[in-house]
């Protein structure tokens, strides 16, 4: 795989959301007590966050269609760097609320254009290994978030001045690699050798902010975007589909449905593959975004519900609850997440593998045994030490749990692999925005360790669901 000038800036970027992203979720709680408000209302920083990537989702592919991807991306970038700053010097729940809104507009146009034009400038070959790669550097970025925000909040300055770093990063982006051109739409049939292979119509649109490039208007493109899924924040993709608005990636889709990681999708997962079943054929009856969805896929819909409600959670409050538990200070608790993410990047990085060798269902089950008996840790702890290892082993444990409750929905959908993707944003938003939400509301009302014991009821719930996803079909009757 050639690495070019294109390749390590959209690397760049998706760094750079990484570590937004780890930032944004111990921020929550730090926000939420220099505005003096109840755990509730600052949950709905995450709420605002993923809906912004509902949105997004809405709008699909348009503004790379009619921009192209060059000034989509920095775009992106200007609005992320912009709510950053407006987070960071809000004095109201209002403007903090509208802050979160306008950074997971910007996230989810980063993270949905640089994966897909990774995926499109390295082709169906070398594609999910660029991603891979990318998801490897954001992981390793965004595990340096929590540190510095911990850091910042003990020693003087302040947790906000961590925060301060995205805009920084953008705009270094911007200046030392912002002329790099960035390849728009391409055809599927990308060259199996990693090169970008371009369509007639459109034209290659600069990287950078103030270019004029943009794509041709004389006529559509000949195909296309390729649909996109993730991260862990929805992806569009084709008009029809879109993913997911949390912090991880999805699995590998079959063939053309290949996608990036999504803005919720936690950057760090590298794909883990699907079973091999492949899209309907173009000479299938059943079209792959219409028609209906098999109930087997509903309960993986569920299933998706459950693994991200819990990330999320556990994200967003597990500092609240190793403050209640050890008597940390702010700033040390903030550090929490470090150790989640170490988990989840070390699972991930083994997961792929691990999905190779293993059966789905016997591989997520194991995988809520290992995150049941790091909570047990976590929840049990009265020492920092114990709680860390605790949501280390939680980390580990909710690693492959997303990207094989997408695989398990695509592989139950019946080759209507935009369809289920398209329908998973759904999941992933009401699991993103909701669960940290009700666990926020429930620490107002019921001493924090007892308003965590909703994560292990979430983890318990999600096996029955998982069997009832991965049940076979009977066999039809002649």
């Amino acid at each position: 795989m050639t690495r070019d000038r294109a390749t390590w800036l959209l690397y760049l970027h998706m760094a750079a959301f990484g570590y937004f992203l780890y930032c944004f979720g111990p921020s929550v709680t730090l926000l939420g007590d220099d505005l003096g408000v109840s755990n509730a209302v600052a949950a709905l920083h995450s709420t605002a966050y993923a809906a912004a990537g509902v949105l997004i989702a809405l709008l699909g592919d348009r503004p790379m269609r009619r921009f192209g991807r060059g000034r989509t991306l920095w775009a992106g970038c200007a609005l992320l760097s912009a709510g950053v700053l407006a987070y960071c010097a809000a004095g109201t729940p209002a403007v903090s609320l509208s802050a979160a809104l306008l950074c997971g507009f910007g996230a989810f146009l980063v993270v949905n254009v640089a994966g897909t034009a990774l995926a499109d400038h390295h082709g169906p070959i070398a594609g999910p290994s660029a991603l891979n790669e990318a998801n490897g550097l954001a992981a390793g970025v965004g595990m340096a978030a929590p540190l510095l925000i911990g850091v910042m909040d003990s020693s003087g300055p302040g947790w906000r001045w961590a925060m301060v770093v995205v805009p920084l990063l953008f705009g270094t982006l911007a200046v030392s690699l912002g002329r790099t051109r960035i390849p728009d739409l391409v055809t599927s049939g990308a060259s199996s050798a990693g090169a970008p292979v371009t369509t007639p119509g459109p034209s290659i649109s600069s990287g950078s902010p103030g270019s004029s490039n943009s794509p041709d208007s004389s006529g559509p493109p000949t195909a296309p975007e390729a649909a996109s899924t993730e991260t862990p924040a929805s992806t569009p993709g084709s008009s029809d589909s879109s993913t997911s608005p949390a912090p991880f990636s999805a699995p590998t889709l079959p063939s053309s449905a290949s996608a990036p990681p999504s803005a919720h999708a936690s950057p760090v997962s590298p794909a883990l593959p699907v079973s091999p079943t492949s899209p309907t054929s173009p000479t299938s009856p059943t079209s792959p975004s219409s028609g209906s969805l098999p109930a087997a896929y509903w309960w993986a819909w569920l299933l998706t519900v459950c693994s991200v409600g819990v990330e999320f959670s556990l994200s967003l409050w597990a500092s609240t609850l190793l403050r209640d538990r050890t008597g940390m200070s702010e700033g040390a608790a903030a550090t929490a997440m470090t150790a989640v993410v170490a988990g989840l990047c070390l699972g991930r990085l083994a997961g792929g593998r691990l999905a190779l060798r293993i059966p789905l269902d016997r591989l997520y089950g194991s995988a809520v045994a290992v995150n049941l008996v790091g909570f047990a840790l976590f929840w049990s702890a009265t020492v920092p030490w114990l709680a860390y290892l605790g949501l280390f082993v939680s980390g580990l444990g909710m690693s492959v749990q997303f990207p094989l409750a997408t695989a398990a929905a695509i592989r139950a959908a019946d080759g209507r692999a935009d369809l289920a993707v398209s329908r998973l944003a759904v999941a992933t938003t009401l699991a993103a925005g909701g669960a940290p939400f009700l666990l926020g509301l429930a620490t107002d009302l019921m001493p924090v360790r007892t308003a965590f014991l909703l994560l292990p009821i979430l983890l318990l719930a999600s096996l029955p669901i998982l069997h009832k996803s991965t049940r076979p079909k009977p066999p039809s009757r002649p």
